[in-house]
Parts: structure tokens; sequence; C-alpha cells
């Protein structure tokens, strides 16, 4: 394995996790060896200290019962018994001398002298630890003076170190143990988990620029891997979606810039070419302005639809008063129903409710709409403009009784650049209801379409009230 190989395997996450999890697992296993070990000390330094008592409480009984000659051969046979490398007994006598004691001879650079013996209590006992340098050991002495002046001395090496040694060397053996065992079993786990994230990379890396149709799959790496995974595909479909859209948007630009082009050359041909008088070229002049001024409000139609989707365009402020803009708009286009031969009538609640928003927004929303309704509404028709109350949110209703939305069409009328088959004939270029959408969203509302073949159309939008989600 090369060296950039080797720091690339270290750099990830996988080794992070598990480097991370054995340094937390030594540093709780040092911890605990640590505690451990202090109290094992402890513990032993108690039982000694509990043994050393009982030694010289037995050994006063022994005296009070039986006298000092009896003492002095039961403290060499203790000593023997137990080791006289081990532990020392001594009794000595008011003035400090030794009466009687097991053999002293391995103590030999040890002193057992304690001038502060006399500041004793009958009955007090007293614990000191002595070291002893030719054993590289402490010696720990329980020291008591008894009732009748005299002093009992017993003391024994603190032999715990061996005992703590080895638990040492037991507790590193387990514990390397069970780090490399660790180490294995946390690589391996933590592999698993992250083999989510890989699936997630592999899929990411192997998609082209024109290919999204890759999908990472589910393999039941836990909760938070799958939905990472749900995450990825739906960001997946989103942008297949909109590349898509995309795509379907250039070429409906492209279909629909190509006409006026094409018949604003063909009119310059025409031009250029042939012998026309003054009034053909200004005639000319007139259509070439015409087709730019077409494509022109194309182009700020599209800006204006992408301006709303983009969130450029959100809830105002200041509240509105629908029904007078309700009623504005009714007024604006009253003329021009009259002179199509069509009914335009303005039915508003009572109580219309004040909504949050663009007025703007809200009256292109609602001109589009009415234009629509004029547009394919036949002479002798009635539209109906409606605004009211309707449960949390306020409710604009444009109604007609034109030649209505076939079923098939009815999912795509807020597709850009979607032009049914009724309305192949008419002006337009497919972006008025999309824009309608995409400012009724950006204010927060929503917009919706019933039709029927024949007998007409309805178009409904909900604003919500103040104060609602």
């Amino acid at each position: 394995m090369s060296w950039s190989r080797a720091f690339r395997s270290l750099n990830t996450v996988q080794m992070r996790l598990t480097l991370w999890c054995a340094v937390m697992f030594v540093t709780v296993a040092l911890a605990l060896l640590v505690t451990e070990t202090i109290t094992m000390r402890r513990r032993f330094a108690e039982a000694r200290d509990d043994s050393l008592l009982a030694n010289l409480r037995e050994f006063e009984a022994l005296y009070h019962e039986f006298g000092l000659q009896t003492l002095a051969g039961d403290l060499h046979r203790a000593g023997e018994a137990r080791g006289t490398e081990n532990v020392v007994f001594i009794f000595r006598t008011p003035g400090l001398r030794i009466a009687a004691s097991s053999q002293l001879e391995p103590w030999e650079g040890v002193s057992f002298e304690n001038p502060e013996l006399p500041h004793l209590k009958p009955g007090d006992v007293e614990f000191r630890t002595l070291p002893v340098p030719d054993l590289g050991l402490n010696l720990r002495l329980a020291e008591a003076r008894l009732t009748d002046g005299n002093y009992l001395q017993a003391g024994q090496v603190e032999t715990d170190g061996p005992s703590v040694h080895r638990y040492r060397a037991l507790f590193f053996g387990v514990l390397c143990a069970m780090l490399i065992l660790g180490v294995g079993v946390g690589w391996f786990l933590i592999g698993r988990a992250m083999s989510g994230v890989r699936n997630v990379t592999r899929t990411a890396a192997g998609i082209g620029r024109s290919d999204l149709s890759a999908r990472v799959p589910h393999v039941g790496r836990g909760q938070e891997i799958e939905e990472l995974v749900d995450a990825f595909n739906g960001m997946l479909d989103r942008i297949d979606t909109s590349v898509r859209e995309l795509r379907e948007v250039t070429d409906n630009i492209a279909h629909d810039l190509r006409s006026p082009l094409t018949r604003i050359r063909g009119l310059m041909e025409t031009v250029t070419t042939g012998g026309e008088s003054l009034e053909a070229y200004r005639g000319a002049r007139g259509l070439v302005i015409e087709e730019c001024d077409r494509m022109v409000q194309m182009i700020n139609t599209m800006l204006d639809i992408a301006e709303a989707n983009a969130g450029l365009r959100g809830e105002g402020s200041d509240p509105l008063d629908l029904g007078g803009i309700m009623a504005e708009v009714h007024e604006l286009f009253e003329p021009v129903a009259e002179e199509k031969g069509i009914e335009f009538t303005f039915v508003a609640s009572p109580d219309v409710p004040s909504v949050l928003g663009d007025r703007r927004a809200i009256q292109r929303v609602v001109s589009n709409l009415i234009d629509n309704a004029l547009k394919y509404t036949p002479a002798g028709g009635r539209i109906e403009l409606g605004v009211g109350p309707h449960g949390e949110t306020a409710c604009i209703t444009v109604a007609d009784t034109g030649c209505g939305i076939p079923p098939a069409d009815l999912p795509q009328v807020f597709s850009r650049f979607y032009r049914g088959e009724t309305s192949r004939s008419t002006p337009g270029n497919g972006l008025g209801l999309a824009l309608v959408e995409a400012l009724v969203k950006a204010c927060g509302g929503q917009v919706s379409v019933e039709s029927e073949l024949g007998k007409g159309t309805c178009f409904t939008v909900h604003f919500p009230l103040p104060g609602t989600n």
C-alpha cells in the first residue's frame, strides 16, 4: 500500500470513528485500573491493620492471663510461624526496654524506637509505616499501651505490591486482547454502517451529466443511513424533475421564439428584395415591432415565473382589502366583456377578509384568469368573479360558461408553454396559467381548476388569512 493510500485510509470516517472508540475504551479502562488499584491498596491496608490490631489484642489477653514468660514464647513461635522476615512482635517495659520479642535479626537496619510511645494512653493504638531499605519494602507497625504501662508492637511487611503488580499485568493482558478484538469488531460494524454512505457516494459519482436515473438502494444499515438514502434519492428526484422541466422549457422557448423570428426574417427579406412602397415599409415595421413586443412579453413573463418560484416574491406585510381589489378588477374588465357580448358579474361576500400579500401579484393573478375566461367564452356567455371567506382562507373564484377544458388536459393546464387542443386557435404562449400558479404559491396560497367540456370552467384561488399557516 502506498503512502498516499495509507494516508487516505487513516483520514476516512471509518478509521477516525474506530480510533476514537479505541481511545475512549483505553481511557475508560485505564481509569478503571487506577480506581481498582487504589481500592485494592486500601483494602489490603485495612485488612493488614485489622490483622495487626487482632494480634495486639490476642497478645495483650495472653499477657494478662498467663504472664510475660508465656507471652515471650508465644511471640517467638508466632514470628517463626509467619516468617521472621515478614512479621515482628515486641513487648516493651514502661521504660521502653525490650522484654520479649520475635527474632529481630532480620530487622537490624530498622529502628523500632518511638519516643512518642509514653504519650499513648492505656488502650490506645497507633499505626506507623517504616521503610525497610534492605528489602526495598515498607513495614506496617501497630503500637499499643497496655493498662499496666507496658507496650506491645506488632509489625507486618506490606506485601500487597506483588499482588497489585500481578493484577496490573493480568489487566493489561486482558485489555490488549479486548482492545484488539474491539477494534476489529468496531471496524467491521462501523464499516457496515458506513456502507450506506459509500453507496450514496458511488451513486453520486456514477451519475452522468445526462443520466439522473440512478438511485441508492436501501440496504438496512440503520435509521440514520436510511434517512440519508431517502433524502439523497429525493434530491435526485427533484433534480431530475427540474432538469426535465428545464429541457421542456428550453424546447418550448426555442419553438415559441422560432416562429416570430421566422416571421420577422421573412418580412425583412420581402422588404429588402421587393419594390414595395413607403406604406409597405411602414406596415412591415409595425409587424416587426409587434413580434418583438410578443417576444419581450414572453421573456418578461418567464422571468416573473422564475422570480416567483425562486421565492423573490413573497407575502407582503400589509393587509390588503381583497374585496376592494376584486371590485377594481371587475370595473377594469367590464367594458371588455360588454364589447364581446359577455355578461360579467361580481359577487362579494359581506364579510370579505383581509389578506397579507402582494397587491400587484393578486391583481395579475385575477386579471390572467379573467383574460382566459374572456378568450374562451363565446358571445352570450357569462363570467362570474366571486370573493369571500372559506374556512381559514380567503377564496376568489373566476367561473365562465365557455368551451371548457378536456379532462386529459386538466393536469397540465398550469404547466409552462402547455396549450390544449381547444386553445391552439387563440393567441397566447401558454405562460399565463403557469404565472398564476407561481404567483399564488409565492403568496402562500393555492389554485385549483374544475371544468366540464362544453359547459365551462371555474378557477378557485385560496389565500391564507393572517395568523394561519
